[in-house]
């Protein structure tokens, strides 16, 4: 997930990467899996082949909470979401570059304390009311870790949709509609906490299909 990078080496760097790790997971099947990466600064190439690929042996793929401070629900990422749904592939989003890095995160490891659970947050957000989820025809999308503030209490969300127009302006249903789409980590470092996610509607079976599906 080198979104920084020019948008031509960021797509040799994912190619080489996806065709290295597809041949550790072919010489080691009993071993090993693979998920792909994804250059999404060319969402085009990504949704190519330099993205995910079935025939490689690829299972899902991997990407990050934002590209490059864009948005997962940017239009531009259309292409690439449109062949995961084709592939019918998982989608697991990682914090990344996260919101808040360069400033007043910067100490106290509040990158990866605060940062990197509210980044997801903002990721999962952004699918919901984005109008990238659908409530049937989609990928199922494991948020890690543990999905953080956004999917945990749904009912928050969903309690000011009749309040607002912003969150339905992409025509999104109640963010409870989607919460089989994903799958959470276990992550969590509190009993309390994850038998909160688990007694959630939706949350425990997404936690138990994650976890098995490793």
């Amino acid at each position: 997930m080198y979104y920084g990078l020019d948008a031509g080496l960021s797509k040799e760097i994912a190619a080489s990467f996806n065709e290295s790790l597809a041949g550790l997971a072919r010489a080691y099947p009993e071993r090993f899996s693979c998920m792909a990466a994804a250059a999404l600064q060319d969402p085009q190439a990504a949704a190519k082949g330099t993205g995910p690929r079935r025939d490689l042996g690829h299972f899902g793929v991997q990407i990050g909470s934002n590209v490059a401070g864009r948005n997962l629900d940017d239009p531009a990422l259309d292409p690439f979401w449109e062949k995961v749904v084709s592939l019918n592939f998982p989608v697991l989003i990682h914090p990344i570059d996260v919101l808040g890095l360069d400033d007043r995160l910067k100490d106290y490891y509040l990158m990866n304390l605060i940062g990197n659970p509210l980044d997801t947050s903002i990721a999962v957000a952004s699918l919901i009311f984005g109008g990238v989820l659908g409530p049937v025809s989609n990928p199922a999308v494991p948020a890690e870790p543990h999905g953080r503030f956004c999917p945990l209490d749904p009912r928050t969300l969903a309690a000011r949709l009749p309040q607002r127009e912003e969150p339905k302006s992409r025509g999104a249903q109640p963010p409870d509609t989607y919460l089989q789409k994903f799958h959470y980590d276990t992550i969590i470092h509190n009993a309390d906490c994850l038998e909160f996610a688990w007694k959630t509607p939706g949350g425990g079976p997404a936690l138990l299909r994650y976890r098995l599906s490793l």
